[in-house]
């Protein structure tokens, strides 16, 4: 759930303890979350009028995407498996799916996805005649 940014848990302002991926992530950086925060605000307020958590409607949102687009959640505890699974029961319509797609669009967002460090650990796929690589 972007390392529970999409959740609605994380705040600006909130730190992290230096073993925390997110310490080093230039996205969570302290000058850069609440910018990257403030889409989630409005997904936080969307999410309460519909009676769901910002997270399950993520999901939903994700979910109603073009099938190139496929939303894998990672957690720690069944009860988010369960929260998760949940989504799949927020309705949501055209009209805010592509309301969602304006509030997250990428240019709100701010710093690299990772550091150089981190993004020479991401494994990279290409497509070469029809083999994955």
């Amino acid at each position: 759930m972007g390392r529970s940014a999409l959740t609605g848990a994380l705040k600006p302002g909130d730190t992290f303890a230096e073993s925390d991926f997110r310490a080093t992530n230039p996205r969570f950086s302290s000058e850069n979350l609440a910018i990257n925060l403030a889409p989630v605000e409005t997904l936080s307020e969307m999410a309460a009028a519909k009676g769901c958590r910002p997270g399950q409607l993520a999901l939903a949102w994700l979910l109603a995407q073009p099938l190139d687009v496929v939303p894998i959640p990672g957690t720690k505890r069944v009860k988010y498996v369960q929260e998760n699974l949940a989504s799949t029961s927020v309705a949501i319509s055209t009209d805010e799916i592509a309301y969602l797609g304006e509030v997250f669009t990428s240019s709100r967002i701010v710093g690299e996805r990772y550091t150089a460090a981190h993004a020479s650990t991401v494994a990279s796929s290409t497509v070469d005649s029809g083999s994955v690589s």
